[in-house]
C-alpha cells in the first residue's frame, strides 16, 4: 500500500482500525441522519514527522516515548457500531483515555455536554475526579462534512494535559482525530499543521 507523503506521512484513516479507547455509551433516540449529512468515503490527515504507529491500533506516539507522552489518536466510528473499552493497562498508557462514541445526537453537541461527558470518562478512568475544562468550541466544516474543533485541557495524576479535538459527522460514521501534549511539550505548531491537513472524500 502506498502512501502520499509530502516531508510528512499521510495517513488514510479509513485503514485505521477503531481505536481502543473507553467509549462513552450514549442513550438516545434514533434520528435519520443519513437524510441529512452526507456520505464519507474516508478521511485523512499528516502526521508530523517524529510520530509512528504505537501497539494501539489508531494511536501515534512522538519517537522519544515515553520520555515525551505526546500522542495523536484517531478514531473512526460507525453509527451504533459495538466498540469494547480500554483494559486497565491501556487506559494507563494514554493520555488521551476517552473519546465520545458516534451517535445520533452529536450534531447537537455542545460544550457544555462535551465537557461533561469527557470529565465523567476521565473520573472512570482514574477512578476520581477529573477536571476536564474545554476552552474553545466551534462548529466547523471540512470538505463540506459538519463537524467540530474542541480545545481542552485536563490534568492526570502527574502534568496537565492539553487536547485538540476535531470530530467530523458525515451519514453513517465519525471520524475523531486527537492531538494531546502535555503543556511542557512542544510541538503546538507541528500538531497545528497537521490539523490543517485534514480532508474527508465523499462517497460520491
Amino acid at each position: 500500500m502506498k502512501y502520499r507523503v509530502k516531508n510528512r506521512k499521510r495517513i488514510p484513516a479509513v485503514l485505521i482500525a477503531a481505536m481502543t479507547v473507553l467509549i462513552l455509551q450514549t442513550d438516545v433516540t434514533v434520528q435519520a441522519r443519513q437524510n441529512v449529512l452526507p456520505s464519507a468515503k474516508s478521511c485523512t490527515f499528516i502526521l508530523p514527522e517524529d510520530y509512528q504507529s504505537s501497539s494501539e491500533a489508531g494511536m501515534f506516539v512522538n519517537s522519544h516515548y515515553p520520555l515525551d507522552a505526546s500522542n495523536i489518536t484517531f478514531q473512526e466510528t460507525a453509527l451504533h457500531e459495538e466498540t469494547e473499552g480500554m483494559t486497565n493497562a491501556e487506559k494507563a498508557a494514554s493520555t488521551t483515555g476517552a473519546t465520545v462514541q458516534a451517535g445520533d445526537n452529536m450534531q447537537e453537541l455542545s460544550k457544555e455536554s462535551y465537557e461533561k461527558m469527557m470529565a465523567q470518562q476521565y473520573a472512570m478512568v482514574y477512578g476520581t475526579a477529573v477536571s476536564y475544562q474545554v476552552s474553545s468550541f466551534e462548529n466547523i466544516t471540512v470538505d463540506g462534512f459538519p463537524g467540530y474543533r474542541i480545545e481542552a485541557s485536563w490534568k492526570d495524576t502527574s502534568q496537565n494535559i492539553d487536547q485538540t479535538v476535531i470530530m467530523i459527522l458525515s451519514a453513517d460514521k465519525t471520524y475523531t482525530i486527537t492531538w494531546s501534549q502535555a503543556e511542557d511539550d512542544l510541538h503546538t505548531e507541528d500538531f497545528a499543521e497537521s490539523q490543517a491537513s485534514v480532508h474527508v472524500q465523499s462517497q460520491s
